[in-house]
């Protein structure tokens, strides 16, 4: 008996710590009427998913989070930011190793406004994104721009000089950086860095009128009138020549519309 007592207490010391499931927050109301039809239709699906697997007593903590994430997905798509930052949170929470929703959860609180928390979100995104084996380069250049973008939203230049220069380490060609790093050069009165970086934009997006205004800002800058005449905006031609290429604000369009979610 006492040898049965002592097993039970060695079994009971021994034995992992149970863990309570992750607090998850609601979701805001909205007004469903609101929204078009053809969006009205693919939330109300993908709602009615959400809730077969939450009442689902056997759905684990990854099935759970990844009917969140789908969920907060179409809550993206019909601009319903604090309705999808809520369920990507809630995705983050069920999955904590799983950087997209930490992504995706950045693009929809920096679209709330609410920086500080964005900042956050991705910066943890990053950290996962980082762990062997890392994540593809494309995915990380993307995180360090966003980072960038938030710092200059936030007004804090010398802040943003550093994820830039991360992007450009990953990715020489990355246009958004190179002209936001350009920009920040000139603004400092650093011109031949300006030119070096801009130059480069513009070798890789030609016809982009910001690209072009901005070198034509560095040449007269410089006193250089022959080489500012080259880069006269072109009268713009095509939307996308209005903001500056691959800037923040157009990632998230690309990542719902290329995003396979992972199971």
């Amino acid at each position: 008996m006492l040898g049965l007592a002592s097993l039970g207490v060695w079994g009971w010391l021994n034995a992992p710590p149970v863990v309570p499931p992750p607090t998850l927050v609601s979701v805001p109301e909205f007004n469903e009427a609101e929204l078009p039809p053809a969006v009205r239709a693919r939330l109300k699906v993908a709602t009615a998913q959400h809730q077969q697997v939450e009442g689902n007593d056997k759905a684990t903590l990854a099935e759970r989070g990844r009917a969140w994430r789908l969920w907060g997905e179409e809550f993206l798509i019909a601009d319903l930011w604090s309705q999808g930052a809520a369920c990507l949170q809630n995705a983050a929470a069920l999955r904590p190793d799983e950087w997209q929703d930490r992504y995706l959860l950045a693009m929809a609180l920096r679209q709330s406004d609410d920086l500080p928390a964005a900042k956050t979100a991705m910066e943890s995104a990053l950290a996962l994104m980082e762990r062997p084996p890392k994540k593809d380069v494309i995915d990380r250049v993307n995180a360090w721009c966003f980072l960038a973008s938030i710092a200059l939203k936030q007004k804090s230049p010398e802040e943003a000089m550093r994820p830039l220069d991360k992007a450009l380490e990953l990715d020489l060609r990355c246009v958004y950086a190179l002209f936001e790093r350009g920009r920040l050069h000139f603004q400092n009165d650093r011109l031949e860095e300006a030119l070096k970086d801009l130059g480069a934009a513009n070798r890789l997006y030609p016809d982009s009128a910001p690209i072009r205004a901005l070198l034509l800002d560095v040449h007269t800058k410089r006193k250089n009138e022959f080489a500012a005449r080259q880069f006269t905006p072109r009268p713009t031609t095509n939307p996308k020549d209005a903001v500056p290429p691959e800037s923040p604000d157009r990632l998230l369009a690309r990542v719902l519309a290329d995003d396979k979610p992972s199971k």
